[in-house]
C-alpha cells in the first residue's frame, strides 16, 4: 500500500426515525485503486450521530491500514464544515463525537481535507448504509487481516480495483444496488453509464 499518498473516503449514515435504527458506512479508496469498505449498524441514534459515527469509524480505520492522507467526503454539511471549523458544535451529543473524530484524525500522520459533496456523489456509501439499515450489512474484516490483504494476496474486490478504475466499480455497485431494490435497469441505461470507462475498438 502507497504511504504517504492521498486516499478518498466517502462517508454517509443514516436514521430511520431520527431518533430511530441507525447505521453508518464509508468507502476507502486508494490512489492505487485499492477499495476498502465498511458497514453496521448503530442501533438508535439520530442522523447527526451516525454521520459522525461513519467519520470516526473511517478515520479509525485508514490509521490501522496505515494510511496517512485523507480526504473525507460526505453529503452531510453540518459534520463538514463544523469539522473545517465554520461551524459551532452546540449539541452536547455531537461534540462528543466531534471531539472523538478529532482525535481519530490526530493519528494520521499525513494531511487531513473535508470535502462537501452531493448525495448523488455519494451513492456507494449511501447504498452500504442503507443495506445496513435493510439487514444487509456487508462483512466487516478484521483490521489486521484487512491490511495484510492489501499488502499481499488482494480479495476480489482489491484485484478488480487493481485492474479498473474505481469509479466503473461505483458505477456497477450502484447499479447492482438499484436493482436489487426493484428499479428497472435497461441495457441502454446501463451502456450510457459505462460509457465514460470504455474504450472504442481499433
Amino acid at each position: 500500500m502507497t504511504q504517504h499518498s492521498q486516499w478518498i473516503a466517502y462517508t454517509d449514515g443514516a436514521s430511520r426515525g431520527n431518533p430511530g435504527k441507525a447505521a453508518y458506512a464509508f468507502v476507502l479508496l486508494g490512489p492505487g485503486g485499492e477499495v476498502y469498505q465498511e458497514a453496521e449498524c448503530l442501533g438508535t441514534q439520530t442522523n447527526n450521530q451516525a454521520e459522525y459515527a461513519a467519520l470516526l469509524n473511517a478515520l479509525r480505520r485508514a490509521a490501522e491500514l496505515g494510511i496517512s492522507a485523507l480526504e473525507i467526503r460526505s453529503d452531510s454539511e453540518l459534520m463538514v464544515k463544523q469539522m473545517m471549523g465554520i461551524y459551532q458544535v452546540k449539541n452536547a451529543d455531537l461534540r462528543d463525537l466531534f471531539l472523538e473524530a478529532k482525535r481519530a484524525a490526530a493519528t494520521l500522520s499525513g494531511p487531513i481535507s473535508y470535502v462537501h459533496v452531493r448525495r448523488e456523489a455519494n451513492k456507494l456509501a449511501d447504498s452500504l448504509c442503507n443495506d445496513a439499515l435493510d439487514g444487509k450489512p456487508r462483512s466487516r474484516p478484521n483490521p489486521g487481516e484487512a491490511a495484510r490483504e492489501m499488502q499481499t494476496l488482494p480479495t476480489a474486490a482489491f484485484a478488480a480495483a487493481s485492474v479498473y478504475p474505481a469509479g466503473l466499480l461505483q458505477t456497477l455497485e450502484t447499479a447492482l444496488g438499484e436493482v436489487r431494490s426493484g428499479a428497472p435497469l435497461t441495457t441502454e441505461g446501463l451502456a450510457r453509464r459505462l460509457a465514460p470507462y470504455l474504450k472504442p475498438g481499433p
